[in-house]
């Protein structure tokens, strides 16, 4: 019989221990996907195999607790070098379509990016490429593994197997990516996997598959037949599970005591509980809801070569979830009962008396004689029993099997921050452990929970881990405080309640929903409005607010809101069936309580109910205060229950909460009190499901246009966001979301219109812009719970401007987000420029939260908003200006704590900087030192890696490296000098010790140098000091403020090694908009006490002999940069002045050569040096480390001085 002796080929991924950004979550979730499939295999007859191929990349000693409990030595798995997953796709060669065998891709680990040849970019707007990281690939030589290699090996491994469909023999193919971008191809917190693009760009020609399949065609090297191939590779057939789109980031996170990726712990809890019967596109609503009631801004996706493969289930087969018997063991090393599933197979630990997870067991051979004990604690890969129900003489016994009976309901978890006193701490910890059947708990760390209190004066206030958004009302009163966090923890719950042991088929259920647009509802055409449209079992639910014309009510057309019939029919035999409506903030109303449909009848409709009438169409609602918050889109559930017995849910309604009055004020229909849930596994011996059909009600907002500036007010009011404009501007000025967009171009694709092709360029910002900057979503406003994606205000269109040529710094838009920004944030402006072809940066938020925008673009085709914004031959124009909030923290290279480091390398090819202790360079032996000094800019790590990586010979010249970091932005320059030169002499370095210190010094470290050897005594230790971009003679406020705008242009439009620097200058462009931060105005030439104290005339020569290294960017030539093809089109642009009006206003500009933030003048202004050596290369400021000519000249330098 075909497909009777199926093999399960399994290639399983994750990477913990990379070298430089290591994860802590990926192996947990590759473990469980293998323990999964494996008892996959065992619970399916027609599985006559399971094949695993892993490749894991653990922490040694960290998780080899991990790997026992799945009884896995390092003989069980290969290392995921680049070379080796490569190779793993062979094992997918084995498959054969007769035997109907199934092919399973799992990955977990960083994804990143890189620019993308110029031969791609025509195939995807974003000039970029995707990519998995390889627990090599930062190391030295070392590549990513592309997208395009990726669809060759897939297409190299089973393009010659048919596909399975059903009646037709074949394999089924799933691809599983848990990493970022995985859309498109600390410790504790969430943490994002994503990894900074690799600087080793991938020629194409060395691309896996590239010779290959020229030499299969016949064809010499060409562009051409690459091209060619790449169409041919993505015939390859397969489904793709995806943790997130191409612009998020998926996100691993403490889950169940454990730590592991949102979307692969939401993917198998889904599967364990009837997600095998659901089709692919119903999984991954269902893992949606899951995934985003843990984290934001992360979506997971579904896609297929085939689309209608989408509605296939998991593994393309009505296979049966694992079997929940389980093996049950004596384990002699910990004494304890144990059953080998724990955290991996979902099983939580009883929680209370009230709310155990029941488990029986029994031997293979007496089956008559069964046991109730509890679960009392849970591991990775088995839990812990109760063991009082055994004896001494049963652990002889190697047959117990034990099933569970009864899942203990998990509990949100909830930290304190430390703004909670004590006080308060004690009584809401107290008054929540005498809640009966608590849905919540508080946590003592920090990254167990999911929730973390805080207290803002008075008020208690809840929010998700990583995010400073309310989850609903602030209250000063902690009872209704604790109530409204049970109230939310009881949504969660029920939103995700499912029965494991069910043997009730999501197919024998029959949805049916009618929806109703563009009819204006009343209580008295609730049962008779016409539908607009039907749907058959529906995984998701779309409806929206139509226009329609005013009648009596007024001239012109208004929005009505849309409402839903649904209808619930069972198809083989009666059911009791039952619906909650689960409204975006935590309400639940029933809106059919367990009734009996029999499949001979009509089914039943799912009723709205008020004043004791009943209605069959349910209103749907956006409530106008949404718009506040410039939230277009939010996402309520019908949550639906099917059981054999009668299943009340009655008892279960719950109010609605408000949202904070911070945010926005809004008032939602008041639900019936609800009481206690109880745990619907307990329901004695009736069989029941549940599944959760989302309902996304979209309420655009109104499409009109304000007129702001001249004759009237200089002010508008947009989505929460207040717009103001200088005196001398005026236009129309409107707001847009993504989804907007998204629609304005697929109706300009679909009608031909001419320059269609363009808009995706100039309308949708490609991801690799901002690369792996950390930011939030929400521009206009602070974001809810309740908002759907892409469907916030995120886009401001301005047109008919007048005197536009005004906006300056000096006269800027002014654009403050309802809710201003908090400490971590900067929200950066940027547009697309048609003139260079590039998305260029406008203004930054200053301390205060405003948004300066000091330059406005040409107008863009495509006009978003308006009627004329589309006609049947041509498109209308319109600035548009887009947001960036990024978040700032660790990941900019500021810090508030001064470090001292010594330098090494790795086994692994990558530098490290570990902390020097007091006296640890002292040794004797360590007579040659170098120490390297960042600037205002970043930290050492781009030095440190200049130094040590990728062959560099440079560290070769000294006995030992050292690093400095230090807080480079409010501390007085002269004061980190005299800390540089107490940790020195802390770690064992005086002027009394022979030891020669060799200074290689940054930017702003020069500075820093200077004052060390000049004014702190630092001559006595220092040999010689290396500046490399210092500006020695200052550097006026006015032009690095160009020099940030001119950089930020350049990171976002240039190489993979220029994104790291965009977090750390936005943050500086924050700090020199309006407010300028200590250590710039001490580099003021004209200004400074601390410039004038240096550069005195007279003063005299240290005897420590300087050489500076300036760069010269009139002498860089982007004609030889076809390796880099973004930063050849971004240089090129700049050398070509006159054409780009924009990016000229942006770019430092002199008569004097410079490197785009500092002349070469200032920076061979050193009085006190008799004679200076200067060397010109060809390099800008924040790329001393990784151009090549620089890097050369600093190496001459040395050897120069070895050899003196």
């Amino acid at each position: 019989m075909p497909g009777a002796n199926k093999t399960l080929y399994a290639v399983i991924i994750g990477i913990n221990a990379y070298p430089r950004s290591p994860l802590y979550g990926c192996v947990n979730d590759a473990l469980a996907v293998h323990q999964f499939c494996s008892q996959l295999a065992d619970s399916n007859d027609d599985i006559k195999d399971y094949q695993p191929l892993l490749l894991l990349a653990p922490h040694e000693g960290e998780d080899d607790a991990a790997l026992r409990e799945y009884n896995l030595s390092k003989s069980d798995y290969q290392s995921p070098t680049r070379n080796n997953i490569i190779k793993a796709f062979s094992h997918f060669k084995q498959a054969k379509a007769e035997n109907e065998d199934i092919c399973l891709f799992y990955y977990s680990g960083h994804g990143s990016f890189q620019p993308a040849p110029e031969l791609f970019w025509d195939l995807k707007s974003g000039k970029q490429v995707e990519s998995l990281v390889c627990v090599d690939s930062r190391v030295r030589g070392g590549r990513d593994l592309i997208d395009k290699e990726l669809a060759y090996l897939l297409w190299d491994a089973i393009n010659d197997k048919a596909f399975y469909q059903p009646g037709k023999a074949g394999i089924h193919t799933v691809l599983i990516m848990d990493c970022c971008h995985s859309g498109d191809n600390t410790r504790g917190g969430v943490r994002a996997r994503m990894e900074q693009p690799n600087p080793n760009r991938t020629p194409i020609s060395d691309y896996a598959g590239y010779k290959e399949s020229l030499e299969k065609s016949g064809a010499v090297e060409s562009d051409k037949a690459f091209l060619k191939a790449l169409e041919m590779w993505r015939s390859a057939r397969y489904v793709h599970l995806a943790a997130a789109r191409d612009k998020e980031t998926a996100k691993e996170t403490m889950l169940e005591d454990r730590s592991s990726g949102v979307f692969t712990y939401s993917l198998l809890k889904t599967l364990r509980s009837g997600g095998m019967q659901l089709s692919y596109q119903e999984l991954i609503e269902r893992i949606k809801v899951m995934v985003r009631n843990r984290v934001e801004d992360q979506i997971p996706l579904v896609f297929a070569t085939e689309p209608k493969d989408t509605q296939m289930t998991f593994m393309g087969r009505q296979l049966k979830e694992p079997s929940r018997e389980y093996v049950t063991y004596f384990d002699p090393d910990t004494e304890e009962w144990k059953i080998n599933a724990g955290a991996n197979a979902g099983i939580v630990p009883s929680n209370s008396d009230k709310e155990p997870t029941v488990v029986k067991v029994w031997r293979k051979s007496k089956t008559d004689e069964v046991r109730k004990t509890e679960v009392v604690a849970v591991e990775p890969a088995s839990a812990v029993l109760d063991g009082s129900v055994f004896s001494g003489e049963d652990e002889a016994h190697e047959d117990w099997i034990a099933r569970i009976t009864l899942m203990s309901a998990p509990k949100i978890k909830v930290s304190f921050d430390e703004s909670v006193g004590d006080k308060e701490r004690k009584y809401l910890e107290n008054a929540a452990a005498k809640v009966k059947v608590p849905t919540y708990e508080f946590v003592g760390a920090a990254e167990d929970a999911a929730f973390v209190t805080y207290q803002v004066g008075e008020d208690y206030v809840l929010a998700k881990k990583n995010s400073l958004v309310p989850v609903f009302k602030r209250n000063s009163d902690p009872d209704k405080f604790l109530a409204a966090v049970g109230n939310v923890g009881q949504w969660m719950r029920v939103l995700e309640l499912n029965n494991q042991e069910t043997e009730i088929s999501r197919g024998e259920i029959e949805v049916r929903v009618e929806v109703v647009e563009g009819e204006q509802l009343s209580y008295s055409n609730l049962n008779s409005v016409p539908a607009a449209s039907l749907l058959k079992d529906p995984s998701e639910i779309k409806v929206a607010y139509k226009r329609i014309d005013a009648g009596s009510r007024g001239v012109g057309k208004h929005a009505v809101q849309p409402g839903i019939r649904v209808r619930i029919r069972t198809k083989d035999r009666p059911y009791y069936v039952a619906c909650l409506f689960m409204d975006s903030l935590y309400g639940m109303t029933s809106n059919l309580d367990s009734t009996e449909v029999d499949p001979d009848g009509n089914g039943e409709w799912i009723k709205f109910s008020v004043k004791g009438e009943e209605y069959r169409t349910i209103p749907l609602n956006v409530d106008d205060n949404y718009h506040k918050l410039g939230i277009t889109e939010i996402t309520d559930y019908l949550k639906i229950f099917v059981s054999t017995e009668e299943f009340p849910i009655k008892s279960w309604e719950q109010e609605s909460l408000k949202l904070d009055d911070k945010l926005i004020k809004i008032d939602r229909i008041k639900k019936k009190s609800m009481g206690l849930m109880e745990d619907a596994s307990g329901r004695g011996s009736s069989d029941w499901m549940s599944f959760t059909i989302p309902v996304r009600i979209s309420r655009p907002l109104p499409q009109q246009e304000q007129s702001v500036g001249g004759a009237g007010k200089n002010v508008a009011q947009i989505g929460g966001a207040r717009l103001t404009v200088p005196q001398g501007f005026s236009a129309r000025v409107s707001a847009a979301s993504e989804a907007e967009i998204k629609d304005m171009v697929n109706t300009a694709t679909e009608r031909s219109v001419d320059g269609a092709d363009k808009l995706r360029t100039t309308l949708m910002p490609p991801p690799i812009v901002w690369g792996a900057a950390p930011s939030r979503n929400a521009v206009f406003s602070r974001s809810v719970s309740a908002a759907a994606p892409d469907t916030q205000l995120s886009v401001l269109e301005i047109t008919a401007p007048l005197g536009d040529n005004i906006i300056s710094e000096e006269n800027p838009i002014l654009f403050e987000p309802e809710g201003g920004l908090t400490e971590d944030e900067v929200l950066v402006s940027f547009a697309y420029d048609e003139d260079s072809g590039m998305y260029l940066p406008l203004g930054f938020s200053d301390e205060e939260g405003q948004l300066h925008i000091e330059n406005l673009p040409k107008a863009t085709p495509g006009k978003i908003i308006g009627d004329e914004s589309i006609n049947e031959r041509s498109l209308s124009g319109s600035i548009k200006l887009f947001f960036k909030k990024v978040v700032i923290g660790s990941i900019t290279g500021q810090t508030n704590n001064n470090k001292l480091a010594r330098c090494s390398l790795g086994e692994d090819g990558v530098s490290v900087a570990t902390a020097v202790g007091d006296g640890a360079l002292a040794d004797p032996k360590l007579k040659n030192i170098c120490l390297l000094v960042h600037g205002i800019i970043g930290d050492t790590e781009g030095q440190r890696q200049a130094f040590f990586e990728n062959d560099s010979k440079l560290h070769e010249y000294f006995d030992a490296v050292i690093s400095y970091d230090y807080e480079n932005l409010n501390t007085p320059i002269e004061e980190t000098a005299k800390l540089l030169k107490s940790d020195l002499a802390k770690a064992g370095i005086t002027g009394a010790d022979g030891k020669r210190l060799t200074i290689v010094a940054h930017s702003m470290g020069g500075l820093v140098s200077r004052w060390f050897i000049e004014h702190e005594g630092g001559d006595e230790m220092v040999h010689q000091l290396i500046q490399m971009g210092t500006p020695n003679g200052g550097s006026e406020t006015s032009d690095f403020r160009k020099s940030v705008f001119g950089m930020m242009s350049m990171a976002m439009n240039g190489a993979a090694f220029l994104k790291p620097y965009l977090p750390v200058l936005s943050f500086i462009g924050k700090r020199v908009t309006k407010a300028v931060f200590h250590t710039l105005n001490q580099m003021s030439p004209t200004e400074s006490d601390f410039l004038k104290a240096l550069n005195k005339d007279g003063s005299p020569n240290s005897g420590v002999p300087y050489t500076v290294i300036g760069g010269d960017t009139n002498a860089i030539k982007p004609e030889k940069m076809d390796d880099q093809p973004l930063l050849k089109q971004f240089w090129l642009a700049v050398k070509q002045k006159a054409p780009y009006v924009l990016l000229n206003k942006l770019v430092f500009k002199s008569e004097d050569p410079n490197d785009m933030a500092v002349t070469q003048v200032s920076m061979q202004k050193v009085p006190t040096q008799d004679t200076l050596p200067f060397h010109s290369v060809a390099c800008d400021h924040i790329s001393y480390f990784c151009y090549a000519e620089a890097m050369a000249k600093l190496q001459e330098i040395l050897e120069q001085q070895r050899g003196g």
